[in-house]
């Protein structure tokens, strides 16, 4: 799969990729900073503690969200590779 854009040839649709990409990169960054608060996790042996780390795991599945979104809002579609 590729994102291809009727009006864009390649050179121009990598730099909007490469744009999105940096973009979604700093986004993800920033979102996984913004939550401090207490969650709540078990140790081994049931017990609930708080945790006041931030959430670094789902970074890079939102960074691959916010990359989709940013192709599919300026015109871009998946298309299979022939």
């Amino acid at each position: 799969m590729r994102w291809e854009h009727p009006a864009f040839g390649p050179e121009e649709a990598g730099r909007e990729a490469q744009d999105c990409r940096q973009q979604a990169w700093a986004e993800a960054q920033r979102q996984s900073f913004m939550y401090f608060g207490p969650r709540y996790v078990r140790d081994r042996k049931g017990r609930l503690y708080p945790h006041y780390y931030p959430d670094f795991s789902e970074r890079q599945f939102a960074e691959m969200r916010l990359n989709d979104f940013c192709m599919r809002n300026k015109g871009f579609a998946l298309v299979p590779v022939r």
